[in-house]
């Protein structure tokens, strides 16, 4: 991300005539059936009417603690709302006592891992990220690419994701923010039906693109090579 390569140069102190930012490539998401989606999002609903996913590593980074905070506080104001969270990591088993302590695994389902993580975005109406820090989460993008609308703080790439037209960005670790910013995403349905389908434009940037990105690539390592610095593989 641009916000990545500043702190590299400001922070890091690294020359800044020696960064160079490449964007995200993202594989066209697998095809779903209507059909398949349908049924998952009825299974993970499990009563409730509205769908929060989350597809993250249970780490301290990715601020899973705060998503059961908000899980907390929304099961009460919002009851409809049920919360997937997708993935797993080495804070699974303490991850799963805190929610089981505060109460809240009636309206927030662990899921494991998926080779198919589109089709949980596909079955959703919000993604959610509520991660501590970032660099450029691929998992937003991902939203994206099949027209789901993202909440996420406010961390690194993050901002360069995005914007209200597709989502919200709240500040990182504010629980009122990140509840605040769902229930209004998933109470206005025309409002969410113009996120998704600005959501989708976005995923079709160009910067996203793996024919342009990987291109990029190629050539910051022509250009190193060329320069004596590197040899090739």
């Amino acid at each position: 991300s641009h916000t990545s390569a500043k702190d590299l140069e400001t922070r890091g102190n690294f020359p800044k005539e020696k960064l160079e930012v490449i964007g995200l490539g993202l594989r066209p998401p697998l095809p779903s059936s209507p059909e398949d989606v349908a049924t998952l999002r009825r299974s993970l609903l499990a009563g409730g009417s509205k769908l929060v996913v989350t597809i993250a590593r249970l780490d301290h980074q990715k601020g899973i603690d705060i998503l059961i905070d908000c899980v907390a506080r929304l099961k009460e104001s919002s009851p409809h709302v049920r919360f997937v969270l997708v993935g797993h990591g080495p804070e699974e088993k303490e991850l799963k006592e805190v929610a089981l302590k505060a109460g809240v695994l009636g309206h927030l389902a662990f899921a494991g891992t998926t080779d198919r993580p589109h089709d949980y975005l596909r079955a959703a109406d919000l993604f959610l990220l509520t991660s501590r820090w970032e660099c450029l989460p691929y998992t937003i993008p991902e939203a994206f690419q099949v027209g789901c609308p993202a909440v996420a703080t406010a961390c690194a790439g993050v901002v360069e994701l995005i914007d209200d037209s597709v989502g919200r960005v709240v500040p990182v670790g504010d629980v009122d923010a990140i509840c605040t910013a769902i229930t209004t995403i998933l109470a206005d349905d025309a409002a969410r039906k113009r996120m998704s389908g600005a959501a989708l434009e976005r995923s079709r940037e160009k910067r996203f693109d793996p024919e342009w990105t990987h291109s990029l690539i190629e050539t910051a390592y022509a250009e190193v090579l060329a320069a004596g610095q590197g040899t090739p593989a």
